[in-house]
């Protein structure tokens, strides 16, 4: 399984946005998980508003920024292996 572990080393931040239905949901979902970088639960669900993602597939509201915050690349990584190269290289390049 892919994990964003595998880029510790790299000058990233991984900041998820949550907005649960249940509080309850997102608690089991971080014990369960083990998260150990922060989240910013969104409380009102405004982020997916203010960025005109509400209609977005959910596994297209993963994505990658650029020092700009410009969206580089645009999908779930940790489900594809394909896609996680492409997380990883881009990550590469740019340290380069």
């Amino acid at each position: 399984m892919n994990s964003y572990k595998e880029v510790s080393d790299e000058p990233v931040g991984f900041i998820p946005v949550v907005y649960p239905n249940e509080m309850i949901d997102l608690i089991d979902a971080l014990k369960a998980l083990q998260i150990e970088f922060p989240l910013f639960y969104d409380t009102e669900n405004k982020f997916l508003e203010i960025n005109k993602m509400e209609k977005t597939l959910a596994r297209n509201r993963t994505f990658l920024l650029d020092a700009h915050n410009k969206i580089i690349v645009v999908g779930e990584p940790l489900a594809l292996n394909k896609l996680w190269k492409l997380y990883k290289n881009t990550l590469k390049k740019a340290r380069q």
